[in-house]
């Protein structure tokens, strides 16, 4: 009875160690590589507007924008941008001291000239 419970007693200790090595046919690797070659995680935008984009630091063709008061004005994104003067246009007032108008497509844009904010825009004010 004592040798029966021997190796009853040594079986159940070494069955489980051979059943993990059968187990363990990786090598000590886990394998769950896959080819990533090919996955970009940035944001190309190059090629979405290939006609807007050369490379440069600056847009070449840009989208005009629509002015409105309180921006700030960028003659960048200002169509057929000029600085004119008041008496050559109708309905134009005197700009208030520290101001001045620009065109932007056929709209005259009050902008100040320290900070660059739009004040006011008189829309088809230039013809």
């Amino acid at each position: 009875m004592k040798k029966a419970a021997t190796i009853a007693l040594c079986l159940a200790a070494i069955l489980p160690l051979s059943a993990a090595g059968a187990r363990d046919h990786h090598r000590d690797r886990d394998d769950r590589r896959w080819d990533s070659r090919d996955e970009r995680f940035d944001r190309d935008d190059r090629h979405r507007h290939r006609d807007r984009f050369d490379g440069r630091r600056h847009a070449r063709y840009v989208e005009w924008r629509r002015w409105h008061r309180g921006e700030r004005f960028d003659r960048r994104y200002a169509r057929d941008y000029r600085v004119i003067d008041y008496r050559r246009y109708r309905g134009l007032r005197p700009p208030p001291r520290g101001h001045y108008y620009a065109r932007s497509g056929n709209d005259a844009i009050l902008v100040a000239i320290a900070t660059g904010i739009v004040a006011a825009v008189i829309t088809d004010a230039i013809r």
